[in-house]
């Protein structure tokens, strides 16, 4: 696997993504921002700038636009030249549509690694899923120019929802014919609009998609947290990078009012970077709690799988069963106790 297991409780974290704009242009039914709503326009061209020297100040390395779709805002290519300025590595996050012929030379110089989300397997799904009958043409329009200009990495990412489970291999063509250097699964996140996911057979199902389309294609992975108990715990670890990149384990968010968050999704305050340093909202209270593993449960803490899955995720957890010391609803000790155990903690 690229990514090595770690629990990072060092004083700073990897990388700090800033979401530059809550505003979409597509209306993807899912989306954990999709009804989030900012009491004022969101952070100018100068605050964005300042929480980019502080990242630089702090001595972190990566930096990440993310949203919302940033390639809306209309100074986006000002603040990532920017970045790139203070000699930083640039990752965007983007839905791809918005990449054309006009703008590829502007990303090719200042951006790194590139993210495009990709949930429809044809443009019909992608309508249904988005609301633009465009965005899938569009989509692999990006992903061509970016590979002919020589961007590396260019990733996709996919949301593993039931039905996408169910047509992976449609996905799985097109990623590997347009040789994507990586695909990336997500679990979806429930919310109040939309408090579905997935359950444990649909697991079961994407981790025995992925370990058959990993013979042919090696780097796709499920990249956000998921219990390793919540299938068998030796084929998702194949397959899984572990929940290191969520609930604030080697990163934070800024989000779009300018308070740092331990993810997207978990809005815990840690602080307000425009009046604080990065470090000090890194080290906050809530956020050494969840970097140290305190909040799991009892039965989390014995796992030898613990550092890599980390009990799942704690925002589920909080989500669904109240607490985020609860134990993530995909998770099943107890059907594969003697997997997850050691002699001496049994």
């Amino acid at each position: 696997m690229p990514l090595t297991p770690i629990m990072n409780i060092g004083i700073r974290p990897r990388e700090i993504p800033i979401e530059v704009t809550l505003a979409c242009n597509l209306s993807c039914y899912y989306c954990f921002n999709k009804n989030v709503k900012l009491g004022n326009k969101g952070l100018s061209t100068k605050n964005i700038m300042k929480i980019i020297n502080k990242i630089h100040d702090a001595g972190i390395n990566v930096v990440r636009f993310t949203g919302g779709e940033p390639l809306i805002r209309k100074d986006i290519f000002h603040l990532l030249e920017y970045a790139k300025s203070k000699n930083l590595y640039v990752i965007l996050n983007t839905n791809g549509v918005l990449i054309d012929k006009n703008n590829i030379e502007y990303i090719k110089r200042n951006v790194d690694n590139v993210l495009i989300t990709f949930n429809g397997w044809d443009a019909d799904q992608e309508k249904k899923i988005s609301g633009n009958k465009l965005a899938f043409k569009k989509k692999i329009d990006a992903i061509k120019l970016l590979k002919k200009c020589g961007i590396k990495p260019i990733r996709c990412g996919t949301i593993a929802t039931k039905k996408n489970i169910q047509n992976l291999a449609k996905f799985f063509e097109i990623v590997r014919d347009l040789e994507v250097d990586e695909w990336e699964m997500f679990r979806p996140i429930p919310s109040k609009t939309c408090p579905h996911s997935i359950d444990n057979q649909d697991v079961k199902r994407l981790v025995e998609k992925l370990l058959i389309f990993k013979k042919e294609y090696e780097n796709c992975y499920i990249t956000n947290a998921i219990p390793f108990c919540s299938y068998e715990p030796e084929k998702i670890r194949q397959v899984a990078t572990g929940a290191k990149f969520d609930d604030g384990h080697v990163r934070i968010v800024v989000g779009a009012d300018g308070h740092a968050k331990p993810s997207y999704f978990l809005t815990e305050d840690l602080g307000d970077v425009l009046k604080k340093d990065i470090t000090s909202c890194w080290n906050n209270d809530f956020a050494k709690k969840i970097r140290s593993l305190q909040m799991v449960s009892k039965i989390c803490k014995r796992c030898i799988y613990l550092k890599r899955c980390k009990g799942g995720s704690r925002f589920i957890a909080k989500f669904v069963n109240g607490s985020y010391a609860a134990m993530d609803p995909l998770a099943r000790p107890e059907i594969y106790k003697n997997l997850l155990f050691s002699p001496v903690t049994c």
